[in-house]
């Protein structure tokens, strides 16, 4: 059996929809603490997603003696009405406040008109194996919705809509879901890539 890719995270959401966007592209992709069996504390993050995703994956390369392929990640939104705040500093800025994400951007947006609702979600993916690093980007655009609405996906699944549907990304089923977000378009160019 080969090696399967260790994701360099503590998020486990995020470890969880990385691991089944693998097993579409019949890889295997699980948390490093599966065969680390402790939960490292990660390097400060930069503002640059790349570098941030990059530095994920070699410190974990490093603590696991080089001995697994692994998968760093970083992603973030941009806002049409808040072009100057989230983007790079994205985890920062929900961090500002106690409110849920959904609860927190929908508040931030109250006043802005519909046309200025759009988002764009984006993902970095680095992978470092013995032959090197290999780095790909994906996107998902669409807007906000006024509201909460679907009970599937994770976090901000409830509230982005995406461009060309009239449903949340939680109201849709799950592979659609997968399909449309920017992890995958971001391991889908990772894969083309690495052949």
């Amino acid at each position: 059996m080969k090696q399967p890719i260790l994701i360099a995270s503590n998020n486990q959401d995020k470890s969880q929809e990385l691991s089944a966007i693998s097993a579409l592209f019949g890889l295997q992709a699980v948390n490093y603490q599966t065969v680390a069996a402790t939960k490292f504390q990660f390097p400060e993050e930069t503002l640059d997603y790349g570098q941030n995703a990059q530095q994920k994956a070699e410190f974990i390369w490093q603590q696991l003696q080089q001995s697994y392929p692994v998968l760093g990640d970083d992603s973030g939104i941009h806002l049409d009405f808040l072009p100057n705040r989230f983007n790079e500093a994205t985890k920062r800025e929900f961090a500002k406040s106690s409110q849920n994400h959904v609860t927190y951007l929908l508040q931030l947006l109250e006043e802005a008109p519909l046309e200025r609702r759009g988002i764009t979600m984006v993902t970095h993916l680095v992978l470092r194996n013995y032959r090197g690093i290999y780095h790909a980007t994906g996107y998902l655009t669409g807007h906000v919705a006024l509201q909460a609405m679907g009970t599937g996906g994770f976090d901000l699944d409830r509230i982005v809509i995406s461009t060309g549907f009239q449903q949340t990304l939680a109201q849709l089923s799950p592979m659609v879901r997968m399909r449309l977000g920017h992890r995958y378009q971001a391991m889908t160019h990772l894969i083309q890539q690495m052949r």
